[in-house]
C-alpha cells in the first residue's frame, strides 16, 4: 500500500469517523447536524451541532483561490474551522493566504497506520506485551451504563439520563468497541476503537492520573490491537501528538507514521 492510497483511506475513515462521533457525542443535546460540502477542490467537514468539531481539508496552493469561499461558508453558519494542511501543502503562497484570513499553524497531529494482515511491508506486524499486573476487558452493551460511569470517573462527564438513554446504543458494540483497564481490581483507564468495514480508528485513551505509568494505556493499545486483527480488520489507525509516550507506544507495537499534518486555527 502506498503513502497516497494510505492518505486516501485515512481521509475516508476520518470523515466516517467524525460523522459518528457527531450522532454520539454527550457534549449536546441536539441532534447530528454533520454533513459534508465540496468548494473548489476542498472538503468541508460541517457540524452545526457542535462548533469544535469543523474542519476544512484538502488545501493545497493549486486550490488556494478557494479558501475565502469555503471559510465564508462556515462563517454564515457562525463556525471556524480547524484547517488540516498536509506537508506538502505547506508553501509560502498557502502560508500567506491563511495568515491573511487570521490562520495559524497552533499544533500539528501525526497520524499512525498498522496493517493488521500482515501482508504488507509499509506497515509492520502488530508485536504485544501486556503489562502482567493490567487487566484490560471489552465492555458487553449489556453493561454500557458502566462504561458511563467510568467516563464520569475518568474525565469528569456530565451527561444527564435522558441524553444517555438516547446515545447509549451508540456505546459498547461491535462497531464501537469499549475497552477498560483494571488494576488491582478498579477500574482505571479505557479507549475505544471505532470500525468501519475492514479499517479501524484507535481513540479515546485517557487514565486516571494516579495511575499514571503503570502501563495501562499500552495493555490497552495493544488489545485494542489483538481484537481488530481476531475481526479480520485489515488496518488500523491512530493520531497523536508529535514526539510524545503515545506516539513512543504507538510505534512500539509496530504502528507506522504515514502523515503529519499541521493543523491551522483562526486567531482573533
Amino acid at each position: 500500500m502506498t503513502v497516497l492510497s494510505m492518505n486516501d483511506t485515512l481521509k475516508n475513515l476520518e470523515i466516517s469517523y467524525s460523522r459518528f462521533n457527531a450522532q454520539r457525542t454527550l457534549s449536546s443535546s441536539s441532534e447530528s447536524r454533520f454533513y459534508l460540502d465540496h468548494i473548489g477542490g476542498l472538503t468541508l467537514l460541517i457540524d452545526e451541532a457542535r462548533s469544535y468539531d469543523n474542519r476544512l481539508l484538502g488545501v493545497c496552493e493549486s486550490n488556494i483561490d478557494a479558501v475565502p469561499a469555503a471559510l465564508q461558508k462556515f462563517s454564515s453558519l457562525g463556525l471556524r474551522p480547524r484547517i488540516d494542511l498536509e506537508p506538502e501543502a505547506l508553501t509560502t503562497k498557502t502560508a500567506k493566504t491563511l495568515n491573511q484570513h487570521g490562520y495559524f499553524p497552533t499544533t500539528s497531529l501525526v497520524f499512525l497506520a498498522m496493517n493488521n494482515t500482515h501482508q504488507d511491508p509499509f506497515c509492520p506486524s502488530p508485536k504485544t506485551d501486556f503489562p502482567s499486573d493490567v487487566r484490560v476487558e471489552i465492555v458487553p452493551h449489556a453493561r454500557v451504563d458502566t462504561f458511563l460511569d467510568l467516563l464520569k470517573k475518568l474525565v469528569g462527564l456530565t451527561c444527564d439520563e435522558e441524553l444517555w438513554l438516547k446515545r447509549k446504543h451508540l456505546y459498547c458494540t461491535q462497531q464501537f468497541v469499549c475497552f477498560v483497564a483494571y488494576v488491582d481490581g478498579e477500574p482505571c483507564a479505557c479507549a475505544t476503537l471505532f470500525v468501519e468495514g475492514a479499517l479501524g480508528v484507535l481513540a479515546n485513551a485517557v487514565t486516571l492520573d494516579s495511575y499514571r505509568g503503570r502501563g495501562c494505556q499500552r495493555a490497552l493499545l495493544e488489545a485494542r490491537i489483538e481484537h481488530a486483527h481476531s475481526r479480520g480488520i485489515q488496518c488500523t489507525m491512530s493520531d497523536v501528538l508529535p514526539n510524545t509516550t503515545s506516539q513512543r507506544n504507538c510505534q512500539r507495537v509496530g504502528f507506522m507514521p504515514i502523515n503529519t499534518r499541521s493543523l491551522w486555527e483562526y486567531v482573533a
